[in-house]
């Protein structure tokens, strides 16, 4: 029962981009590191759950899930881009096309834009579908063998997360943007998991986790103290969700509304990829409104970024989980056959 906290935090990264730094300081970075936290308690689980001893089937899924939508959203900006150059390189500088073949691979395959910075990026958050990528890997190889493996890398990334702070103090982007600082949050997330089929936790206290989030989150985007933000704050974001996650992720409630939970956790991906792709097209019909407010400009976008990504996500529920539900029961003939495509 986790659908809505993803729904949650693709809102908060996309408010962070739409609605300004003066509205909003605290979602986008805090949202970013709860998805890692989900994403490490997610697939340490499917490693020892459905995909276990199956690694072509766990890597078939992962490119199912992620790249057909991330295609169609690329696809369509790129579109965008060469209808109105001028106006997309106003919009974002990330729009200058480059046509170098570093630059085109690491488009298509994703993966290079955690190593590497890449003037042009179709899909600029996409940069966290890469660190994404690299820390499954980690997890796969590493952290989900077990217990001792697990609290191997997550002392490693806590030395790291250690000496980050006493090098840059409050500065979080050497703890944002690079692929080792997701370490940290994935192996927390990954440690959720191993405590949750140990110890079950209470709703209650998810809930509770989720209200102290909630007003964790509104303290940080008051703060002014950027000690505060960037260490004390910002590590309770990380605990917090951990402990929503590994209370709310076993719940098993009603079927109507765990098919709610799922549909409203399927947008969280869209609207992660389409959001800023909506704004370019709303500034082109409404050139004066982000100007004016930047606040009433996310208001403006948000309507249609929800239908688009409600349309990707059945799209991709109807074209994409048959193939996907075959790999994940271990259809093993469908599994070569989709390798293949």
């Amino acid at each position: 029962m986790i659908g809505w906290f993803r729904f949650c935090l693709s809102a908060l990264v996309a408010v962070s981009h739409l609605a300004g730094p003066n509205f909003d300081r605290a979602n986008g970075f805090y949202a970013v590191q709860s998805f890692f936290v989900i994403s490490g308690f997610l697939m340490t689980a499917i490693i020892n759950g459905p995909y276990a001893g199956r690694p072509g089937a766990f890597w078939l899924n992962r490119f199912l899930k992620l790249f057909p939508v991330y295609y169609v959203v690329a696809v369509a900006t790129l579109m965008a881009i060469l209808v109105a150059p001028i106006h997309a390189v106003t919009f974002t500088e990330a729009w200058r096309l480059s046509w170098s073949w570093p630059t085109i691979v690491a488009e298509l395959t994703v993966v290079p834009l955690a190593f590497d910075e890449f003037d042009w990026r179709l899909i600029s958050p996409v940069w966290s579908v890469a660190v994404e990528l690299v820390n499954y890997a980690i997890i796969f190889a590493i952290t989900a063998r077990g217990w001792k493996w697990m609290a191997t890398v997550l002392l490693i990334a806590f030395a790291y997360q250690l000496g980050c702070v006493v090098e840059y103090g409050f500065d979080v982007h050497p703890r944002y943007t690079t692929w080792y600082a997701g370490v940290a949050p994935f192996s927390i997330g990954a440690a959720t998991y191993y405590i949750a089929t140990r110890v079950r936790v209470p709703a209650w206290l998810g809930a509770a986790a989720f209200v102290a989030w909630c007003a964790n989150l509104a303290i940080a985007d008051e703060a002014g103290n950027r000690y505060l933000f960037g260490v004390v704050l910002w590590y309770d974001n990380i605990v917090l969700s951990a402990a929503i996650v590994m209370a709310m992720a076993p719940l098993r409630s009603g079927e109507a509304a765990m098919r709610l939970d799922r549909f409203v956790g399927d947008l969280a991906y869209p609207i992660f990829l389409v959001h800023l792709l909506i704004a370019f097209v709303v500034t082109q019909l409404f050139p004066d409104v982000r100007g004016q407010s930047q606040p009433l400009f996310a208001l403006l976008c948000a309507p249609l970024v929800l239908v688009i990504s409600v349309a990707l996500a059945q799209v991709a529920r109807l074209m994409l989980e048959p193939a996907r539900d075959r790999v994940r029961k271990g259809d093993r003939a469908a599994e070569l056959e989709l390798a293949t495509i």
